[in-house]
């Protein structure tokens, strides 16, 4: 189907079923989507697989509040906005919990991993995102909030740009939204920011884990234990994702399946492909298809 998919869902909840409101879903593009919810709860828990990604979460009114299989994640906006980044690095199972006559107002936009590699969003360089489940709370600006005014306004949608007036809108409020990380102060280095800063860069691509930690001048078990702590996946599963994330670079700027697959560090094209899918949940074939489409 491509890149260029604008559709908007509108669904309207049953109050027999302990929730009274509406919810609309935009997909803009295949991996960029938007929920707003407007909903009066009477008392109900929602379970659901939370795909890897990362998501901006901004909540108008009321409390949102999601319990993890290995975190928690809350914002309660009863007295003023709240809002928040919330990173993903893999799916995990959670709970949205909502309390008996909870009325929330939110507004969430999705930033799958294929919609961040194909619009060169580099978040590695972002080290709020480093961390599973570690949110980052931003300020609900004036500004960001008429934004979301100009997005919910009721227009025609037989109009011919109804869909792209409303995708420009919103990445103007991600780039206000983005722009408070880019003006925030970076955290003091330490060991596990260090290593995950040379896992990036490729200083250690050809490093076995005993070389690792004589850099580092502590033990295996010490710096394995410090890194899964932040990132909760192991310095070689880092390793890999990030090796991924560079092959599909490669693959936007031209490079065949097998040049990405040599990337990555595989020499079988078929495992590469099962272990891209399982990250970005595309085939580099279907990566160097959409390109093409796009070209043309």
């Amino acid at each position: 189907m491509g890149n260029k998919i604008c559709m908007r869902k509108t669904i309207f909840i049953d109050e027999n079923k302990n929730i009274v409101g509406r919810v609309e879903l935009y997909r803009f593009r295949t991996d960029l989507m938007l929920k707003y919810t407007d909903i009066q709860v009477n008392a109900t828990v929602e379970q659901a697989l939370f795909e890897s990604g990362l998501r901006l979460v901004i909540l108008l009114n009321g409390r949102s509040e999601i319990h993890f299989d290995s975190g928690y994640f809350e914002l309660d906006a009863r007295a003023k906005p709240k809002a928040a980044f919330l990173p993903l690095n893999r799916s995990e199972m959670g709970k949205k919990v909502f309390q008996k006559g909870q009325y929330q107002k939110e507004l969430v936009v999705f930033l799958y991993p294929k919609w961040i590699m194909e619009s060169y969003l580099n978040l590695s360089s972002y080290h709020q995102f480093k961390q599973h489940l570690k949110p980052y709370s931003i300020t609900v600006t004036q500004s960001m909030l008429r934004l979301i005014d100009e997005i919910f306004l009721q227009h025609n949608e037989s109009e011919p740009f109804y869909m792209i007036e409303k995708e420009s809108k919103l990445l103007s409020l991600l780039s206000n939204a983005f722009s408070q990380l880019t003006q925030s102060l970076p955290l003091k280095k330490d060991r596990v920011q260090q290593l995950t800063e040379a896992l990036d860069n490729g200083k250690f691509d050809n490093w076995n884990l005993k070389q690792i930690v004589k850099y580092f001048h502590t033990n295996v078990t010490t710096l394995q234990n410090e890194f899964q702590k932040y990132h909760k996946i192991t310095i070689f599963a880092y390793l890999r994702r990030a090796k991924l994330e560079q092959s599909y670079n490669a693959l936007l700027n031209g490079r065949s399946v097998m040049q990405a697959a040599e990337l990555a560090g595989y020499s079988n094209a078929e495992n590469f492909s099962t272990a891209f899918k399982k990250n970005f949940g595309i085939t580099p074939s279907q990566v160097k298809r959409d390109k093409i489409k796009g070209i043309a």
